[in-house]
């Protein structure tokens, strides 16, 4: 599945529901400590991270949200518990996402510079 497929997906659509959204809020958690695969929690949470920042759009939002739905659901494209390949699915849809919103950044960033707006938070971090 490409990004273009995923945006229109179920998941996506699902994710935009706020009352589905604050289901991941809720089970986020318990899922990371009962994931097996270590390189899956890791993604999962730095879209995680991105879900709950309030620098994201609606949209950006609806779209992670779709992703942390496929990553935590087990019935999937793939489903998660055949061994090794169940997991193969779930990053590449992280891996898909993380790809968006870093290009995302990325342009708003330069869009800022332009502008002269951008102040880079790793030289002047919030305290």
């Amino acid at each position: 599945m490409n990004f273009d497929d995923f945006k229109k997906s179920k998941w996506v659509k699902n994710g935009s529901d706020p009352k589905t959204q604050q289901k991941i809020v809720d089970e986020f958690s318990a899922w990371t400590s009962k994931a097996k695969n270590i390189d899956i929690v890791k993604k999962a949470k730095q879209l995680y991270g991105f879900f709950v920042s309030p620098k994201i759009s609606v949209a950006q939002k609806a779209i992670i949200a779709g992703a942390l739905l496929y990553i935590i659901s087990p019935i999937d494209l793939i489903p998660d518990f055949i061994p090794i390949i169940g997991w193969i699915d779930d990053l590449s849809i992280a891996g898909i996402v993380l790809n968006y919103i870093f290009s995302e950044m990325d342009r708003l960033e330069l869009e800022e510079a332009k502008n002269g707006n951008y102040v880079d938070e790793r030289k002047n971090p919030k305290t």
